[in-house]
């Protein structure tokens, strides 16, 4: 889940920053909309793709059972972390985006830069703040996601097989009473974010300090 989520949110939302960064005339539309899902409750969430999981899609395909599927299910959660959390991070990588100074990509383009070289080798390199803040956001929002498989299972997560730590944590000391065990846990995975996280970091900002 980590690894898809992070990954997912950062390239569909740096694509989705680039196409809105241009001189479409629905470009201020498209901004809300893509934003509008973060803003929404996550038992919202949860309860519009239940309902495109539970009634539209069986209607509509061969597969009768989406969200119950435990080969489905782990992708169904991802989708929807995804569907959530892309405009978050197109908003930030937009700003970033919009803070390159265009006498810098003009110049480039002057010197014969093609489009794939002015992006990798001017844009991408003056973008690395905005992705260091949001591989922070994304790794670490990731690694203790909760709400979203807890909104869209909320009782039979463990049966289909999508518990991560945080809603085993979860279950552990409100639903089996092992409080001891679930603050146990809950500090180890405090020392694995902040070790993640922190490495992410120092290697991103060490590379803002050499572009």
């Amino acid at each position: 889940f980590v690894v898809f989520d992070v990954v997912l949110v950062n390239v569909l939302g740096l694509l989705l920053a680039l196409a809105l960064d241009t001189n479409l005339k629905t470009r201020n539309l498209l901004r809300s909309v893509f934003f509008i899902p973060n803003v929404l409750s996550m038992i919202i969430v949860a309860f519009i793709w239940q309902l495109v999981f539970r009634e539209l899609l069986p209607a509509i395909t061969p597969i009768k059972e989406w969200m119950m599927n435990p080969d489905l299910a782990p992708w169904i959660t991802i989708m929807v972390a995804v569907w959530q959390g892309v405009g978050y991070y197109t908003v930030i990588y937009l700003a970033g985006l919009q803070g390159i100074p265009q006498d810098i990509v003009e110049s480039s383009a002057l010197d014969g830069a093609t489009g794939s070289k002015r992006f990798f080798k001017i844009v991408l390199p003056l973008l690395v703040p905005a992705i260091t803040i949001c591989l922070f956001l994304s790794i670490s929002g990731a690694l203790k996601t909760f709400d979203i498989i807890f909104a869209l299972y909320p009782s039979n997560s463990t049966a289909i097989g999508i518990d991560n730590i945080t809603v085993n944590i979860f279950y552990d000391a409100f639903r089996d009473k092992h409080a001891g065990l679930a603050t146990a846990k809950a500090i180890l995975l405090l020392v694995v974010i902040a070790a993640i996280t922190g490495t992410q970091l120092v290697i991103t900002k060490r590379k803002e300090v050499e572009m």
